[in-house]
């Protein structure tokens, strides 16, 4: 994988010049004004994304072909679609992992992370599931997410495995860890995760990518930033940088997943998206905490502030516990999230109850708590 500083021109030349050497076009999207396509040519394979405002062009080279647009051609309807933020507070003083639970309104459901790596949060999980489904001996995951492997994140899907993966269907699995598997060298989650994944019978493990699409039951999922854009970024001390971030869309409502990431993950987001990042619902970056926990070198914090005047959501979902939204969001302490308290929002804090959205027909949705 490499990265190249280039202007628009030299980047067509570039396309020029691969395609002379042989290479097609099998599958593109774009994503603003930046492009993602992968191209073939006998046994190579490369994916190609530019991005026109940072004049930057990657080159990854794959070893199979894979789709950049997964779409789902048809489906049934036969239940109100809605979000499930979990209650997943572990004391009444401490912190939260996160954990997200979409009923599709086909009846089958996404998972975004869990939570931590506790009987508690995997319970909280599987009964969650059986509550919102509508045949609950035919529990069916579209799609289970892990945005990075941390134990606040991912650890709830280990303990979920070895208690329930004989109760439920995944369909697949979204995840991709970071190149250098940083901090994952140490933990062995990017080792230990496939090998879990794999135990569920005809579920197919997707390693994302930047640009890639999928859609499922009425949702429309797009991924704006993986670790393969840790190129585009540089050096960073931060292991949330690693955060998969994405957009799902419902019933013309669009919910912005932001998982842990850091504010140098926020200035890619918004120097190459811009007003693209406007949404109805937004995740608060890693539980609210930290001003989006910034990279220790970041000398200007005004990116993370750019950041969520862009998203201006109706909507912001705090996966935190009830004390720390007090303490962090609400008293001031966490400067960053003063953005996010301007205007007439709704906000919903995970605390130690699931709180539920419903992605209605109208714009706005309705929210029960």
């Amino acid at each position: 994988m490499q990265k190249v500083k280039m202007s628009i021109v030299e980047y067509q030349c570039y396309l020029n010049d691969i395609t002379g050497k042989g290479y097609q076009s099998v599958c593109s999207n774009s994503i603003v004004e930046n492009s993602f396509t992968l191209y073939r040519c006998n046994e190579h394979r490369l994916l190609i994304s530019y991005y026109p405002s940072l004049e930057i062009m990657t080159e990854y080279e794959k070893p199979s072909d894979f789709c950049l647009n997964d779409i789902e051609q048809s489906h049934s309807v036969i239940c109100e679609p809605k979000l499930i933020l979990l209650g997943v507070e572990i004391e009444k003083n401490d912190n939260n992992g996160m954990g997200i639970i979409i009923r599709l309104e086909n009846g089958k459901f996404i998972i975004i992370d869990g939570g931590y790596k506790r009987n508690e949060d995997a319970c909280l999980i599987y009964n969650t599931l059986i509550e919102q489904s509508l045949d609950p001996n035919t529990i069916v995951i579209s799609a289970w997410i892990i945005t990075h492997t941390h134990n606040d994140h991912c650890g709830a899907f280990m303990c979920f495995t070895e208690m329930y993966r004989d109760k439920i269907t995944v369909e697949r699995f979204l995840f991709r860890p970071s190149e250098d598997n940083y901090p994952e060298s140490q933990t062995r989650y990017h080792e230990i995760l496939p090998s879990l994944f794999s135990l569920y019978d005809g579920a197919e493990i997707c390693y994302v990518h930047t640009g890639q699409r999928f859609a499922f039951g009425g949702a429309e999922l797009e991924f704006l930033f993986t670790p393969e854009n840790l190129l585009e970024i540089g050096d960073y001390t931060q292991p949330n940088t690693n955060s998969l971030v994405f957009t799902i869309e419902y019933n013309g409502q669009k919910l912005l997943i932001t998982g842990d990431a850091t504010d140098i993950v926020m200035k890619f987001l918004k120097d190459s998206y811009g007003e693209y990042l406007k949404c109805d619902l937004l995740q608060a970056a890693h539980h609210g905490a930290a001003h989006g926990d910034p990279d220790p070198r970041s000398p200007d914090l005004k990116d993370i502030d750019d950041f969520y005047e862009l998203t201006d959501p109706n909507v912001v979902l705090w996966p935190t516990s009830q004390f720390h939204y007090q303490n962090w969001v609400l008293n001031g302490k966490r400067p960053g999230f003063k953005v996010l308290m301007n205007g007439k929002r709704e906000h919903i804090c995970s605390g130690n109850t699931n709180k539920i959205y419903i992605f209605s027909s109208y714009t706005n949705g309705s929210i029960k708590i």
